[in-house]
């Protein structure tokens, strides 16, 4: 295990990114447990949510999320390689998408955590279900189901070993998986240290290593856009039926190490040249913000100065000012709020990612955790 970067906010380590040297999975090794995310979520769930609309398509791909032309792209592959039509999508969001396999004479249930985006389904006669994952198994009033979809869920899950056992406790004999997830070659570049959006970002290697662990085998693999613009994504659809060990991971250590490296250096994407892994963001002296990689200081030094400013990116210069605005209007708890709210709103507000509250940040101190890669 490498550390990539540890963010510290007034001498307090609150985050912390980094990869193994045997797999490359990059991973969240210091963030708030799963219990603080769920007190959260609750917290935030009963503000007042009477102003909620249906996104549109242009909100919709503001978000990231694009649902309704990505799963309309996933449902015409999956169509031809599924035996049967029960079908359970997990995240699904709304529900928009469903519509593309039902269309297509799926029998389509769709789980949703976020109670916002939850009530707008059902309320648009979806059938979507207002329950987690676990929740649902644990219900025990299920079906198997021929195929099940997480579309751009797996990154967000605590342990993604245990969801592929849940998710293979779901399938008939001859049930599929397909889980699509960003790739981590596409997605990473500085910010991602800082803000931190996904638990995990996967390759296809050790995407394929988890799911052999939990008794799931590769049997259709995508490198895809799911969308006419944007990056590629992974694609994998798992069955029950496989060769084991699928993945070698000691097969060529030389491009193994390389793969490591690029993954390393897309970190630092962005930064002013000369910045080096481990990163340190010390956010504890807002007279300026610094940002420290070894000897080399950058950032924020008050007066409108940027230290290192021919090498500073805009890019860099604007996540700096944001945070700079975000302790100008509530101090320390206020940058707090700025970085883990963007992990919190990864079942966000269909309105809008709103603010974590006062008793929420005063939380997350007692309930950080370490964690393995799994």
């Amino acid at each position: 295990m490498e550390h990539i970067s540890t963010v510290v906010l007034n001498k307090k380590t609150i985050l912390k990114t980094s990869i193994c040297g045997n797999c490359a999975l990059v991973w969240r090794s210091t963030r708030p447990s799963l219990s603080w995310f769920q007190y959260a979520w609750g917290e935030r769930d009963a503000q007042d949510d009477s102003d909620l609309e249906e996104p549109t398509l242009s909100a919709a791909q503001v978000s990231g999320k694009r649902q309704p032309i990505k799963y309309k792209t996933i449902a015409s592959l999956l169509d031809q390689i599924t035996a049967g039509k029960a079908h359970l999508d997990i995240g699904t969001g709304t529900g928009l998408g469903l519509k593309h396999f039902i269309d297509r004479g799926f029998r389509s249930v769709g789980l949703e955590p976020d109670v916002a985006r939850a009530k707008l389904g059902q309320a648009n006669g979806r059938p979507v279900e207002n329950l987690t994952l676990e929740d649902f198994v644990e219900k025990g009033s299920h079906d198997k189901y021929d195929l099940v979809t997480a579309i751009h869920v797996l990154e967000h899950k605590q342990n993604p070993i245990l969801f592929f056992e849940t998710c293979k406790h779901l399938l008939s004999e001859e049930g599929l998986l397909c889980v699509e997830v960003p790739d981590a070659r596409n997605y990473i570049y500085w910010k991602d240290n800082l803000y931190m959006e996904h638990l995990y970002n996967f390759s296809f290697a050790n995407l394929v290593h988890a799911a052999n662990k939990a008794g799931l085998f590769a049997k259709y693999y995508l490198s895809h856009k799911t969308m006419p613009f944007g990056p590629k994504h992974l694609l994998v659809v798992f069955s029950r039926k496989g060769n084991s060990d699928q993945i070698d991971l000691n097969d060529s250590k030389n491009r193994k190490r390389a793969y490591i490296d690029r993954l390393k250096a897309l970190h630092v994407s962005g930064l002013p040249k000369r910045i080096h892994i481990p990163l340190q963001y010390h956010l504890q002296n807002f007279d300026g913000i610094r940002f420290v990689s070894k000897n080399l200081n950058f950032g924020y030094q008050g007066n409108g100065q940027f230290i290192q400013n021919k090498r500073q990116s805009g890019k860099m210069r604007s996540q700096i000012q944001s945070l700079m605005g975000a302790h100008r209007q509530g101090g320390y708890a206020g940058v707090k709020n700025r970085i883990l709210g963007k992990l919190v709103n990864n079942f966000p507000n269909i309105v809008h990612d709103k603010e974590l509250l006062p008793q929420t940040l005063s939380k997350i101190d007692e309930n950080l955790i370490e964690t393995q890669m799994w």
